[in-house]
């Protein structure tokens, strides 16, 4: 190439129109607000998000344990299910992942299917779990129904962890003995045996109630008639 032809170096400017901020005239502003620097609003500017959501939370966040804790579980009883010898049919979800997304929704008081997947849009905890996947309702109430039965395992495995951390101790259970006098108490109970003779008990007096009442009745007519 020749000295004389260079090409030209090709620039990409990015022309942001932001309005600058604009002063509400009211009649109680305050003296010397118009010397105020306000933070330029940037909500219509373009915001380059990094492929990878993780910078975005602390290290020390809930989400990161929870991911690591999730795969020292014993989740053979899942990924069993998940057993496609044809090859033929939609490639699903990651069993795990589905996983690690309802049990972080649970441990934040989310637990509806569709509260779940409206936080693998809005919630950034959420979308680094699924990886910016949104499964919908179906999918996680599915999931649910298809893996019940491994669930009191998982909260089996979920109480030795916290036995290892130190959160809880396994050794002792104890049950409140506090009595309280109640008609439900133990000693109200009664065997069938001790039932039987108050049971022809209470149909006599059944039987006898109508009687004592028109009795009465009739003594209060009686005694108006001598008056």
């Amino acid at each position: 190439m020749a000295k004389d032809s260079i090409a030209p170096q090709s620039s990409l400017q990015l022309k942001l129109e932001i309005p600058p901020p604009v002063l509400v005239k009211t009649q109680n502003r305050g003296k010397g607000i118009e010397r105020t620097l306000w933070r330029r609003q940037l909500s219509s500017q373009l915001v380059l998000l990094p492929p990878n959501l993780k910078p975005l939370l602390p290290k020390s966040h809930f989400v990161f344990f929870l991911i690591s804790t999730i795969r020292d579980f014993d989740l053979s009883g899942i990924l069993d299910k998940y057993e496609n010898k044809t090859g033929i049919g939609r490639p699903a979800y990651d069993p795990i992942m589905l996983l690690t997304l309802i049990l972080y929704c649970y441990c934040n008081g989310t637990t509806s299917g569709r509260g779940i997947e409206r936080l693998c849009r809005e919630s950034v905890p959420c979308r680094i779990i699924t990886g910016n996947q949104t499964p919908d309702h179906d999918t996680i109430a599915n999931y649910l129904t298809m893996h019940r039965e491994q669930f009191n395992s998982l909260f089996q495995q979920t109480l030795e962890l916290a036995d290892r951390f130190g959160l809880a101790k396994l050794k002792h259970a104890s049950v409140d003995g506090s009595k309280i006098h109640a008609n439900a108490s133990r000693n109200c109970l009664r065997s069938l045996q001790k039932l039987k003779p108050r049971q022809y008990r209470f149909k006599l007096m059944a039987m006898t109630l109508p009687q004592l009442k028109r009795k009465r009745f009739v003594k209060k007519s009686n005694s108006r008639e001598n008056d």
